[in-house]
């Protein structure tokens, strides 16, 4: 059993093979993940020419060779976090996914992308829900990797205005507070300024000097269109930095490596975090936290029943 065939980035293939990688790589993955059942290399060449996708089966085992590729190197970045595993000519469940909720979750939702009108019929919008996860989650990995983390990004549950936002975070990084800023450089009707988290590292001497990392975190599909943002310039006009910060943007998918690297040629980018990326923390390290951990499986839970199967 898999989950449907997603119809985007699955296109028919006769000369060419036209379908996107990274979506196929997740739909074999999420499948295998989260229904518990094997999928072969026969599974996929079928399955293929089924859906008209592929006429041709020895040409549609050249388009699997490359999927089986790619999620080896993803399996390989993992390190054995993953619950899933090539093995000779299978894709296999190794153990349950609740037990890499983190992982799991990331999936879930590079997943949902190609299933939006079955979950919304089932469970409607909580883009505030799975934001303010995806946030907790990665201030988490940040923190486990010896970063200080101060959130910044609007939610219902923590509503602030900016200027509370930008007093917090300035006694947070110990710099000062530009008088007046707020008012003269962002709209009255903004929320967070386009910012999620402040990441930096700190040294004893709490000073100046270090590197700090203005954070989108962007559980949706439109993650490319906010790699521009937060607005460093508004940002510098509403707190003294002392070193200019730089921009840092997480989502929870997993480009190929040309377009990973084409993304994270952006101006004023200093750290991009993907999928795997979200993954590595240091040995010993518990991440995510028992609470976190127990809502993202909540959450999981609750989207893939809403995915449709074959």
């Amino acid at each position: 059993m898999m989950f449907r065939m997603p119809t985007r980035g699955f296109s028919e293939s006769i000369n060419k093979h036209n379908c996107d990688l990274e979506p196929f790589a997740d739909w074999v993955e999420g499948s295998v993940l989260f229904l518990g059942e094997p999928v072969t290399r026969s599974d996929l060449v079928d399955r293929l020419v089924e859906n008209s996708i592929y006429r041709d089966q020895s040409f549609a085992h050249q388009w699997v060779d490359t999927v089986f590729g790619e999620l080896r190197r993803r399996f390989c970045l993992l390190s054995g976090a993953t619950p899933v595993a090539v093995e000779g000519t299978r894709i296999v469940s190794t153990r349950p996914w609740k037990d890499r909720p983190a992982y799991a979750f990331c999936v879930a939702l590079a997943i949902q992308v190609h299933y939006r009108k079955e979950v919304l019929g089932a469970i409607g919008r909580d883009c505030h829900i799975q934001g303010r996860l995806f946030e907790q989650l990665i201030a988490e990995l940040l923190r486990a990797n010896d970063w200080k983390v101060e959130p910044t990004g609007w939610s219902h549950q923590t509503a602030r205005s900016v200027e509370q936002q930008v007093r917090s975070l300035a006694a947070a990084i110990g710099e000062g507070q530009r008088g007046g800023a707020v008012e003269r450089w962002t709209a009255p009707q903004a929320k967070d300024s386009g910012l999620d988290l402040v990441a930096w590292q700190a040294f004893p001497d709490g000073w100046s000097g270090r590197p700090i990392c203005l954070l989108q975190c962007a559980s949706g599909e439109n993650w490319t269109e906010k790699l521009a943002t937060p607005n460093l310039q508004t940002w510098e006009k509403l707190i003294e930095f002392t070193t200019a910060p730089r921009r840092g943007l997480a989502m929870p998918f997993a480009p190929e490596a040309d377009e990973f690297r084409r993304r994270a040629n952006q101006d004023g980018l200093m750290l991009l975090l993907d999928r795997h990326r979200l993954m590595h923390t240091k040995a010993g390290t518990t991440y995510p936290s028992a609470d976190l951990a127990k809502e993202l499986i909540q959450w999981t839970e609750t989207r893939v029943n809403c995915f449709p199967r074959n």
